[in-house]
């Protein structure tokens, strides 16, 4: 029976795009494209303007693969697609609130491509809503949008006028909480379908029109008899999710979606804002308390007993998953963790999704070593690296130590190559960590140990679009076997830094397994130019309470001078590491990216102990003296490239092929800005950042110490490419001028999203400007993602566009 009592809201989707042309003809006033539920719709209402929630068209497209990388989400994809081909050009404004990084990339695309754009803005919303912290950053950063848009229209936006709006639209989720109610009855009167148009419209329809019918239909429903069975009562839980058809589908054969976990239903409307003095205040809070999106749901894990109380309260027998394919945030929290945190209460479950299955040839690079020319003539001269043994050995000291720290009654923790790693090494001489990306990237070398550890996560219910390091680490603790001897060890703690959609999530379900104590710094505040007071305030107040955190969990105390010491090691470290990569300017380069892979990790296994910072001080000497004297890495050097992102680890041969053509690869931002730490210089070049004592800058207590640490951090180079690919793609040209860079190979890499983030729009600029371009997909750790003899291929090809062939014996 369709007795057209949701008609309206079903047209007002159906025609989104017609009612805003009309609503901006009729009022004269401005549209503005907001992209995620956190957007505070509040300050665009109280200034005349009507936010459009952006969704995508759910049909092919063509247009996004200059600008989103195709391993990306396709909510992601489609929605920018529906930017780049016009059907926004209403909206003249784009706002983005932080949510995951897949979306901050269409954002970034969005702002930068879409012609018909002439503002745009970015709420740092923090990730971590359940710090203390939060609030106050969050109320800074939506005063802040209450000052652009009173700069943008020349009008104030007044208490009175905030306090109106939200009150229209707390009325809003008020009376859709009201609708949903409906959906609780043994034989529900409203379906899903209907229930997802009123949720979905309420995203881009005038508050006010939108109230006035809902209010219509409310009044009309305690009479209503839908005269249909409601058979299998169904919970939707997934992201955004506007997939009418899919819905319609699932009720036409006997069932009923009664409630969902969604951006697109619940989780946009489910909580009004608490009454405050300060309206702004208010707002802020409003959405810190909203449930949560997975990327925003850490250290305690909310949203699981949110979806369960759901599905008791709408009696619900059965769920659906809906996974967005590429989605490294929401994968981690569907059917593993929930089954992992409701044991005894099961939701009978499916999942819509698809994974890619091809088989790999292989067969020709591991002859490579045929093709080379061991005769070829020298340009230059060429000797080993004397520090290489010593290199190898701080490795294996560094993961035996870990290993065996508890027989000698010392305290390991784990977490990411990118944690805040001066503050546990505050404890004590005796406190080692494992960090994750580096640990993986070295099992990702043994292909057989690889495949059970991926095989192991995926046994575990966790997709193969996830990030490749997490899977490893994942499968070899769940094999409880440690790739360098014995059974899996166990930390204390786990101390996180989260910059990408996995990153918290990783270690979430390390700490869940394992049954660790866990804390996580969230430094999602936009890139380093942007930084206000109010964000590093943020992170340096994590760092404050992470002090709190490790001493609890550990039972010993900061010692204020081993943090500092440590926080000058890590400094010094980075920004030696950072000189080192200067010296690579040379001709002929003094070391190849092959080698520089082993240098540059042990500053990601522990960048602020003693022994890394001593290391980087005795190989910057060593370095220097093989350039003074000519000595190259690659002796018959003819031509220099650069790469990007992590490689594919399993096949790093790939650069000894390079060398056949008397290639050689310097480095890459990846390579130099994973740890090294840079900055713009007075004259405009881009260098090794300078220590803060050497600018007359010194740290003798513990906040001050704290404050620039924070800072130093947030400065790195592969941060900033989170928030903006134009910020990435400088970096990257300057190293193609100043480094003498003939070409760039870009690995379109599968297995990270987060070093994924903008690598169309970097391609697209250095293509731009003239440096040639060659680009191969593959994955960092996952080998089934990688066609040796294809990239192969493509490597010759490329060689031939610049001009070069083998070198002839």
């Amino acid at each position: 029976m369709n007795d057209g009592l949701f008609g309206q809201f079903q047209e007002w989707y159906e025609k989104r795009h017609d009612y805003a042309r009309a609503w901006k003809a009729r009022t004269g006033g401005q549209v503005v494209a907001t992209m995620c539920t956190y957007s505070p719709e509040e300050l665009l209402i109280a200034a005349g303007m009507l936010p459009v929630r952006v969704l995508g068209a759910h049909e092919p497209q063509n247009v996004t693969e200059p600008h989103i990388f195709g391993m990306f989400c396709p909510f992601c994809r489609d929605s920018l697609a529906q930017g780049l081909l016009g059907r926004y050009d209403y909206a003249e404004g784009v706002t983005l609130t932080q949510s995951c990084i897949q979306y901050r990339q269409t954002f970034s695309s969005w702002r930068h491509s879409v012609p018909t754009v002439k503002w745009d803005f970015y709420v740092a919303m923090p990730n971590d809503v359940q710090s203390q912290h939060a609030r106050k950053m969050h109320r800074a950063e939506i005063q802040r949008f209450r000052v652009f848009l009173e700069a943008l229209t020349g009008k104030p936006l007044t208490d009175e006028m905030l306090r109106e709006a939200l009150a229209v639209i707390d009325e809003n989720r008020r009376l859709l909480r009201q609708l949903f109610d409906y959906r609780k009855e043994e034989n529900p009167q409203v379906t899903g379908v209907e229930a997802l148009y009123a949720s979905i419209t309420a995203q881009f329809v005038d508050k006010r029109e939108h109230n006035e019918q809902l209010k219509k239909v409310l009044a009309a429903l305690p009479t209503r008899n839908l005269n249909r069975p409601q058979g299998v009562r169904f919970m939707t839980i997934g992201s955004e999710n506007d997939d009418v058809s899919f819905m319609a589908m699932v009720e036409s054969v006997g069932s009923t979606i009664v409630i969902d976990d969604q951006c697109s239903g619940t989780r946009y409307f489910w909580n009004a804002s608490k009454p405050e003095d300060d309206v702004i205040k208010a707002i802020a809070d409003r959405y810190c308390d909203r449930p949560a999106c997975p990327t925003k749901d850490y250290p305690v894990h909310t949203r699981f007993d949110h979806v369960l109380n759901l599905a008791k309260d709408y009696n619900v027998k059965a769920a659906i998953f809906l996974q967005q394919k590429f989605c490294d945030q929401r994968h981690p929290d569907a059917v593993p963790r929930i089954r992992h945190h409701q044991p005894h209460r099961p939701l009978p479950h499916s999942r819509g999704s698809h994974a890619r299955n091809a088989e790999r040839r292989r067969a020709v690079l591991s002859q490579q070593e045929t093709h080379m020319n061991p005769n070829a003539k020298n340009l230059y001269p060429t000797e080993p690296l004397k520090l290489w043994t010593k290199a190898k050995q701080l490795r294996e000291n560094y993961y035996q130590n870990f290993a065996r720290a508890k027989d000698n009654g010392g305290i390991r923790w784990s977490a990411a190559g990118w944690s805040f790693d001066a503050i546990p090494t505050s404890l004590g001489d005796d406190v080692y960590p494992l960090t994750g990306e580096p640990y993986s990237a070295g099992v990702s070398l043994d292909r057989k140990f690889t495949q059970r550890c991926l095989d192991a996560a995926e046994a575990q219910g966790f997709a193969r679009d996830m990030c490749s390091y997490m899977r490893i680490y994942w499968g070899s603790m769940h094999l409880n076997e440690y790739y360098y001897g014995g059974e899996w060890p166990k930390s204390d703690f786990i101390f996180q830094t989260q910059i990408c959609c996995s990153h918290a999530k990783w270690y979430q379900h390390v700490a869940m397994t394992k049954k660790i104590p866990d804390f996580y710094v969230d430094v999602s505040v936009g890139a380093y130019r942007d930084l206000t007071p109010e964000r590093l305030d943020y992170v340096t107040s994590q760092l404050h309470d992470s002090i709190e955190f490790v001493e609890k969990a550990t039972g010993r105390k900061c010692d204020d001078e081993l943090l500092i010491r440590a926080i000058k090691n890590e400094m010094r470290a980075t920004s030696r590491w950072a000189q080192i990569c200067e010296l690579q300017k040379a001709v002929p380069a003094p070391l190849d990216e092959k080698t520089m892979y082993s240098l540059y990790v042990l500053a990601i296994l522990h960048k602020s102990s003693q022994w890394c910072a001593d290391f980087y001080d005795e190989l910057y000497e060593e370095v220097k003296d093989r350039v003074a004297r000519g000595i190259a890495a690659v002796p018959t050097e003819r031509c220099r490239l650069m790469s990007d992102t992590q490689p594919p680890w399993p096949f790093l041969k790939i650069f000894r092929y390079l060398e056949t053509f008397g290639a050689v690869s310097i480095g890459s931002l990846y390579t130099f800005g994973l740890e090294g730490t840079w900055e713009y210089k007075a004259d405009g070049s881009w260098g090794a950042r300078t220590v803060p004592w050497e600018k007359g800058i010194e740290m003798n207590d513990r906040d001050t110490a704290l404050r620039l640490y924070a800072d130093w951090n947030l400065s790195k180079p592969l941060w900033q490419q989170f928030f903006d690919p134009k910020v990435k793609s400088e970096m990257m040209l300057n190293i193609a001028r100043d480094w003498k860079v003939d070409g760039c190979m870009m690995h379109l890499n599968r297995g990270c999203e987060g070093l994924s983030v903008g690598i169309m729009e970097n391609r697209q600029d250095m293509a731009n400007a003239g440096v040639p371009i060659m680009t191969f997909e593959g994955n960092m750790g996952d080998e089934r993602e990688f066609d040796e003899v294809r990239t192969q291929a493509r490597v010759d090809a490329f060689m031939e566009q610049l001009g070069l062939r083998r070198q002839a014996a």
